[in-house]
């Protein structure tokens, strides 16, 4: 009992941690990421002859190249000057795409012109990236950046896409060459260094408290799977892990952390990564909500889309990047829909945790879904968004966080109701054990009461046999021999002698009975028989011939269990010379360690069938009673030609007292 509650307060103190931390560290990386928004459009914005307005909403300009043929000479020839159009919006956005898309732009650093200033191409997993400058002479100065490039290639080797803008007086023109296989959008800005240094150091900061959020969550979900061995805490862990992963995809932490010059391999990575949080949340919430109980229909459907999707990632490699992104964001939003729909059939069917879940999903739900309008140009593109999606994992944590403690107390109370059923269940056994250990020690006290009974009454027919029977018998036997020198001179010797010997012969076992009787009482138990003495006077009497056949391994054995089978096989070898009329009885006595004690007492008389009508019970009754008391095996049988077998095997008592003393 001790043990349940201390078991029970260890789980609810790891409840509260759980909460407690993660509503800390969301709280933190909220506040953060609420103070900090402005800092990461990076207040820069310095162009043409003005210090406040952004780069879209001046002479930004665009030309696709479907075809990716052209070059930095075709595009700054008078031949393309007239193609390029105003982009249409702040931040351009084609969404999903594989063209190549050219920008021109012209800075006016104006009074600014000796400080450094950096473009910004706000897009880590853009696949090329180049800018060129051309010279009044013709020539070009180029710049190259882009994840499919080893890092050691770039012109400025950092995780974002950069460019160094070389002021000069008047006003430069600038073409920007990009190109990704994917989700085409392109928010471009112009920075300072310090600028630009301040927003990596505020990025970093909050990924660094993301990703600390998520291996505090996932450590500590481990520690609860380790405490009460529950799957959904693995899940889960691996879910939160996955999604860390993913923002730090799109971040370009992988590429500039992990693999900065192996850019192929990263890209291959990265689109699987992009999976991952799909399958840990899949995973995750049909343990937790534990769907084939509670969400049935969803069950299955979510079991169809966990195998149909085992064939999506080899198919990265053979399907082109821009349409297995697209299947990829569809599978997204058929699977964030899947998991709703469970979690509310979870609440629909009584499931308390699942309410929790549900507006996570709902949170996941909007905010996949701003990501797909935004990915297919259905609305406009704003940084905002992207702090949008780094939200909604650490609400997703809070609220997973509420759906644990609410499980708990559900697994509390039923684990409450286990334990009361329980100690029912222990005092009505005990309360059994108690009855049978009474009905037990009565029952001992029965066999004392019968044994004594049973020494009375065998001392009783003791005194009888000698003070009666023996007398008489005596009697008749000193009448015998007075008359027995009268019956030689008569000439009838021959006839006298037999009867002279068969009145000694009952003298003698009629006190030999007696003494047997007296002995037993005396010592408490009953004597050890000689066989061999027994079937010669059986023999002799019943003129019946006896086989005995015996082997034992100790010939002094005064063991309990000899001494029984002792008795078992008198009362057969009797019952066989009174009932059986058979011409031969066989006893055989066997005794070794390995195989223990085995009597059989067989003859070729009529059989037990034949006999069961005639009394006799008693003495079958004993038998099976003694060999109850040695925990012997005991049978009767007819054999199969005509007779009766007796068969009692009973361990060996010397084995016993030898693993008892090893012990």
């Amino acid at each position: 009992m001790i043990f349940g509650v201390s078991a029970h307060l260890r789980i609810l103190c790891q409840i509260g941690i759980y909460q407690t931390v993660a509503a800390c560290i969301t709280g933190s990386i909220l506040s953060l990421l609420l103070f900090t928004t402005p800092s990461l459009a990076a207040d820069p914005l310095l162009i043409g002859t003005s210090d406040s307005y952004p780069l879209g909403r001046t002479t930004l300009e665009m030309v696709a190249d479907p075809d990716h043929r052209l070059t930095i000479s075709d595009i700054s020839s008078p031949a393309y000057a007239s193609r390029f159009k105003p982009v249409p919006a702040d931040s351009p956005n084609f969404g999903i795409s594989t063209a190549v898309y050219w920008f021109r732009f012209n800075i006016d650093f104006g009074t600014r012109s000796q400080d450094k200033w950096l473009l910004l191409l706000d897009q880590p997993l853009m696949d090329y990236a180049d800018l060129y400058l051309v010279h009044p002479d013709g020539t070009v100065l180029t710049q190259h950046s882009g994840d499919m490039r080893p890092m050691a290639s770039r012109t400025i080797q950092k995780r974002s896409i950069l460019f160094s803008l070389h002021p000069r007086e008047g006003s430069a023109t600038w073409y920007l060459r990009a190109q990704i296989s994917g989700r085409s959008q392109f928010p471009l800005t112009v920075c300072t260094g310090d600028a630009m240094n301040l927003r990596e150091s505020v990025q970093n900061s909050i990924y660094a408290g993301f990703t600390g959020f998520a291996l505090t969550i996932a450590v500590i979900s481990m520690s609860l799977y380790l405490f009460i061995r529950e799957k959904s805490f693995v899940y889960y862990a691996f879910y939160i892990l996955a999604t860390a992963a993913y923002h730090l995809t799109i971040a370009g932490y992988l590429f500039s952390q992990v693999f900065p010059s192996h850019p192929r391999t990263h890209d291959y990575l990265a689109t699987l990564i992009c999976f991952l949080p799909l399958l840990g949340a899949t995973f995750f919430i049909r343990e937790f909500l534990i769907t084939p109980k509670n969400a049935p229909v969803m069950d299955r459907l979510l079991r169809i889309w966990i195998w149909a999707n085992l064939i999506l990632p080899p198919l990265i490699f053979f399907v082109p990047a821009a349409p297995f992104k697209t299947a990829l964001m569809l599978d997204a939003m058929l699977i964030v829909l899947f998991l709703l729909a469970a979690s509310a059939e979870a609440v629909r069917n009584g499931y308390p945790p699942a309410k929790y879940l549900l507006a996570a999903r709902i949170l996941h739900e909007i905010a996949v879904l701003l990501l797909m309008l935004l990915n297919f140009n259905l609305i406009p593109y704003s940084p905002f968004y992207e702090t949008a999606l780094l939200i909604t994992p650490l609400l997703d944590g809070i609220l997973i966080a509420f759906a644990q403690g609410e499980r708990f107390k559900l697994l509390s109370s039923k684990i409450g109701d286990l334990v009361a059923d329980l100690q029912l269940q222990i005092s009505e056994r005990t309360a059994a054990h108690g009855a049978l250990q009474e009905q037990m020690e009565k029952h001992e006290r029965l066999e004392q009461e019968i044994q004594q009974v049973s020494r009375e009454e065998r001392r009783r027919i003791s005194h009888e046999l000698h003070d009666g029977l023996c007398q008489q018998l005596t009697g008749a036997r000193l009448r015998f021999a007075a008359l027995e020198d009268r019956l030689t001179e008569a000439g009838l010797e021959p006839e006298a002698r037999p009867l002279g010997t068969l009145l000694q012969d009952s003298v003698d076992h009629a006190y030999a009975l007696s003494r047997r009787l007296w002995t037993s009482d005396r010592d408490g138990g009953e004597g050890v028989i000689d066989l061999e003495q027994l079937v010669r006077q059986a023999s002799s009497q019943s003129a019946i011939p006896i086989q005995l056949e015996m082997k034992q391994n100790c010939p002094a054995c005064s063991a309990v269990s000899m001494l029984h089978i002792q008795q078992i096989a008198r009362e057969a070898l009797t019952n066989a010379v009174k009932h059986s009329g058979a011409t031969l009885i066989t006893i055989a006595l066997h005794c070794t360690p390995d195989t223990g004690i085995q009597l059989e007492v067989s003859d070729n008389g009529c059989g037990i069938t034949t006999t069961k009508g005639t009394g006799g019970g008693l003495g079958i009754g004993m038998m099976e009673y003694r060999a109850t008391q040695i925990n012997a095996r005991f049978e009767i049988t007819d054999l199969t030609g005509r007779g009766t077998s007796v068969v009692c095997t009973a361990p060996c008592a010397v084995v016993w007292d030898r693993e008892a003393t090893d012990a």
